[in-house]
C-alpha cells in the first residue's frame, strides 16, 4: 500500500487540481524522512510477530499523507493535520 501511495504522489511540475504548477518536489524527502523518524520499518515487523504469535488478536499500522485545500481560489493553500494518541489509535 505505501508503494501505491508513493507513487501516487505529487511531483516538481505536475499541475494540481485547481490549477497551479507546483514549483517544489519536496513531498517524497518530507515522507522519507518521516518513516525513519517513526521507525515505521520496526514497528512492521513488530506487527508481524505479533500477529505470527496471536490467532485471534491482530495489530496493524499505516501512514497516509494527506491534504486539504483551504479558502476559496484567491487562497491556494495546503494544511497537514496529524493526530497521535498514546495508545496508537
Amino acid at each position: 500500500m505505501q508503494k501505491c501511495q508513493e507513487i501516487n504522489f505529487y511531483r516538481k511540475g505536475q499541475i494540481t487540481l485547481t490549477g497551479d504548477i507546483l514549483q517544489d518536489g519536496t513531498l517524497q524527502r518530507v515522507w522519507d524522512s518521516t518513516i525513519a523518524s517513526a521507525g515505521i520499518a520496526k514497528k512492521r515487523e513488530q506487527v508481524i510477530i505479533f500477529n505470527s504469535k496471536h490467532r485471534w488478536r491482530k495489530r496493524g499500522i499505516g501512514i497516509t499523507a494527506s491534504k486539504y485545500g483551504l479558502g476559496g481560489n484567491w487562497f491556494k493553500e495546503i494544511a497537514r493535520v496529524s493526530v497521535f494518541a498514546f495508545d496508537g489509535s
